[in-house]
C-alpha cells in the first residue's frame, strides 16, 4: 500500500530516521505519560511529607495532565513557524527545572504550579515528536515509524508506576523527580547540540492568529484527519480505563499481590509494544484499514470474554490477564495506526495536527478512563463495560475513516 499525501517532502529535508533519532524521538514523547504517572506509588509518602490529602496529590497529578494537553495544543503550532529546534530546547531545558523544582517543593501548593510547568512542557515533547516523523517520512516509511514510536508512547504509562516503584526501593518519593530531571538534562543535551532542524524555513508557515484559527477549523472539519483521531483518542480511552482499574481490581477482585500485578502490567507493556510493530508491518502488507478494523473486534471479544468469565464465576486471576492481554496487544496495534492515518493528511501543518491529535487523546481518554470507578460493578465488569464502549466508538470512527480512503 502506498500512502499519498499533498505535498512532497522536500529533497534537502528527507533523511533517514536512523535509531539515534528514534530514540530521541521516542524519548520526548514519553516524557509526558512518564511526568504523569511514574510517582503514583508515591503519592501517600509525597501527602505525609508535604502535610496533604490524597485530594492535594490527586490535584497535583490533575495539573500534569492538564499541563500536557494545553502544551500540546500550543506547541504543535508554535513550531510549524518557527521550525522544531527552538521548542524542543526551550520546553525540554524548562521541563528539566521544574522536573527538580519538584524534588524541593516545600508544600503541595508550591507541587501543583511545578507539576503543571512540567506538564506544559512535557506536551511539547509529546507533540513534536509526531510533527518530526512527518517532516522526514511519508508513505510505508510514515507507517513503520509511527508503529515504532506508537510502541514507546504506549508501554510508557504502563510501565511508568514499575519504574516508579524500583527508584524508591532506593530513595524517598523525591528521588523520582532528581530520576527524571537526569534524563531531562541528557534529552536536552541533545535537542541543543544532536538534533538537526527537521522543518526547513521553506515549508514553515506564518504565524497569524487569523491563519491558525483556520487551521483548526480546516483540520476539524476534514474527515481524513477526525475520523482516525477519534480512533486513537477512544483505543487510548480503553487503555487508559485498564492503567487506572486494573490494579484494584487484581487485588480486590482476584487477590493478586503487588509484586505480581507488577510482573503482568510489564507483560502487557510488552505485548503493546511488540504488537504496535507487528501491526506496522502487517499494515504495509494488508493496508492500514484492514488491520485497524480487523485488530477492534479482537480487542471487543477480550472485554466480552472478561464479562462472561466473571458471569461463570470463573476467579482465576490467569483468566482475566489473558483477556487483558489481548486487549491491550489489540489496541497497541491500532493506535499508531491511527496517528499515521491522521498524521498523513496534514502535511503542511504537522505540528499543528499532532498538538490536536493529542489533545483530543487525553481529552477523551481523561473523561472516559475514570468512569470504571463510577460504574462501581463488581470485579472486571465495569472495566470491560468501559472498554467495550470505547472500542465501539473507536470502531464506527474506524469504519467511517475507511469510507473516505
Amino acid at each position: 500500500m502506498t500512502l499519498s499525501s499533498r505535498k512532497m517532502i522536500d529533497p534537502g529535508s528527507a533523511r533517514r530516521v536512523g535509531p539515534g533519532l528514534l530514540t530521541f524521538l521516542a524519548a520526548i514523547s514519553v516524557l509526558g505519560p512518564l511526568s504523569m504517572s511514574i510517582l503514583l506509588a508515591g503519592l501517600p509518602q509525597m501527602a505525609d511529607t508535604l502535610a496533604t490529602t490524597e485530594g492535594g496529590t490527586q490535584a497535583s497529578l490533575s495539573a500534569c495532565v492538564v499541563g500536557l494537553a494545553v502544551g500540546q495544543l500550543f506547541a504543535g503550532p508554535l513550531s510549524d513557524t518557527v521550525g522544531r529546534r527552538l521548542p524542543l530546547v526551550a520546553g525540554l531545558g524548562v521541563w528539566t527545572l521544574a522536573t527538580f523544582a519538584c524534588a524541593v517543593a516545600p508544600n503541595i501548593e508550591t507541587m501543583i504550579a511545578f507539576r503543571a510547568v512540567q506538564g506544559l512542557t512535557g506536551g511539547i515533547g509529546m507533540a513534536l515528536g509526531r510533527a518530526v516523523i512527518r517532516d522526514l517520512t511519508e508513505g510505508e516509511e510514515l507507517i513503520r515509524q509511527y508503529a515504532r514510536l506508537g510502541a514507546a508512547s504506549g508501554v510508557a504509562p504502563i510501565l511508568s508506576p514499575l519504574l516508579g516503584s524500583l527508584v524508591m526501593l532506593f530513595a524517598p518519593w523525591q528521588g523520582v523527580f532528581v530520576f527524571l530531571g537526569a534524563i531531562g538534562v541528557a534529552l536536552t543535551a541533545y535537542a541543543a547540540f544532536g538534533y538537526r532542524e527537521s522543518l526547513p524555513e521553506s515549508r514553515r508557515r506564518t504565524p497569524r492568529p487569523r491563519e491558525l484559527v483556520a487551521d483548526y477549523r480546516d483540520m476539524l472539519r476534514d474527515p481524513r484527519f477526525v475520523w482516525p483521531c477519534l480512533v486513537v483518542a477512544f483505543s487510548y480511552a480503553a487503555m487508559f480505563s485498564y492503567v487506572l482499574s486494573s490494579s484494584f481490581i487484581y487485588s480486590s477482585a482476584y487477590g493478586l499481590t503487588g509484586i505480581l500485578f507488577s510482573i503482568l502490567f510489564g507483560i502487557n507493556g510488552a505485548g503493546f509494544a511488540i504488537a504496535s510493530n507487528m501491526g506496522g508491518r502487517l499494515a504495509l502488507r494488508f493496508g492500514v484499514r484492514r488491520v485497524v478494523l480487523s485488530a477492534f473486534p479482537v480487542a471487543a471479544a477480550a472485554c466480552a470474554m472478561m464479562a462472561v468469565l466473571w458471569w461463570a464465576g470463573v476467579r482465576e486471576w490467569p483468566a482475566l490477564a489473558a483477556c487483558l492481554f489481548v486487549m491491550v496487544a489489540a489496541l497497541g496495534v491500532t493506535m499508531p495506526l491511527g496517528v499515521a492515518w491522521a498524521m498523513r493528511s496534514q502535511p503542511d501543518r504537522a505540528g499543528a495536527a499532532s498538538g490536536v491529535l493529542g489533545v483530543t487523546q487525553f481529552a477523551i481518554g481523561g473523561i472516559v478512563g475514570p468512569l470504571v470507578s463510577i460504574v462501581n460493578a463488581p470485579g472486571p465488569l465495569g472495566l470491560a463495560l468501559v472498554a467495550a464502549s470505547s472500542i465501539a466508538v473507536a470502531s464506527v470512527s474506524a469504519l467511517g475513516m475507511a469510507r473516505r480512503h
